[in-house]
């Protein structure tokens, strides 16, 4: 049972994370190396389902695909992924590797004949990833991805609604604001919602630029993960709400990672260009 050992040592030698910053003094796949040193194996298996949500994208891209780039601290390779595979025609299988409704899934689509859609298999996986967290997470994990969850599905709707598509093709999990979107109505849906944050989100969720409606829903989710762990001061709750925290940041790390790339990629580019001007000058 998780929850009972306290993290005295471990959680007063964390320093205070600012995502703000937009830099973690850890990385994620450091910071797990560094908690299955630390924590009692029932709670570093908590640790485990955080990471897991990577895999779930592994496992899109594996059905998509065949192949994905591995992102740091997840729990299965894409050796993992391909040994799954060869053990369902072995005359003699072994145990599964992946997670059964991962197993399962994998299974279901390789016997497919043509390409499955994307939409269908992220939905589908999203899905199950909920009912694993729901059956295997302990309460502070269950809460926060239930809010994950109406978050992302609140999210989907309004996106849905603003270009006229059907929001059930990317609607995932199984939540009383889940029901309470196929109840619909957006005449009483902020009322009875049943989800403390649906003005606030919807307010963020009108803001022209992507960039700054994406920080806006992370410092929505970082009041969320402070609030969820604050009385459980020294618990693995503790250690789980700090290791989203430095996921957070990891992700807008990566992100201005990407964008300075793609700036520096314009600016060769734009060199080139240039370069191939002055050429034409001088040939003609």
């Amino acid at each position: 049972m998780t929850g009972s050992t306290k993290y005295h040592c471990l959680i007063a030698g964390l320093p205070e994370l600012d995502l703000s910053s937009r830099k973690a003094w850890i990385s994620p796949k450091d910071f797990r190396m560094q908690l299955e040193l630390d924590l009692h194996p029932d709670d570093f298996r908590m640790v485990e389902l955080v990471f897991l949500k990577l895999d779930n994208q592994h496992l899109v891209d594996f059905i998509m695909h065949g192949s994905f780039n591995r992102m740091e601290g997840s729990n299965f390779s894409l050796e993992d992924f391909q040994k799954q595979v060869a053990q369902f025609d072995a005359i003699l299988p072994e145990g599964d590797l992946l997670p059964p409704y991962m197993a399962d899934m994998l299974r279901q689509y390789q016997q497919l004949e043509s390409s499955p859609d994307r939409m269908e298999v992220e939905k589908a996986a999203a899905d199950l990833y909920f009912e694993y967290i729901m059956e295997h997470g302990n309460d502070f994990l269950r809460d926060y991805t239930q809010f994950e969850y109406n978050m992302a599905n609140l999210l989907a709707y309004i996106e849905a609604g603003n270009h006229a598509m059907d929001p059930w093709k990317s609607i995932a999990g199984d939540t009383t604001f889940v029901q309470h979107l196929r109840e619909d109505s957006s005449v009483t849906l902020a009322a009875s919602a049943g989800f403390e944050m649906y003005l606030e989100i919807t307010c963020y969720a009108e803001l022209p630029f992507l960039a700054e409606k994406e920080m806006r829903y992370d410092e929505v989710r970082w009041r969320m993960i402070e609030e969820m762990a604050y009385f459980d001061e020294f618990t693995v709750d503790t250690v789980l709400a700090y290791l989203l925290k430095v996921l957070l940041i990891e992700r807008w790390t990566r992100l201005e990672k990407e964008a300075g790339e793609e700036k520096l990629r314009g600016m060769v580019e734009a060199a080139r260009k240039s370069s191939r001007e002055r050429m034409k000058e001088l040939i003609n």
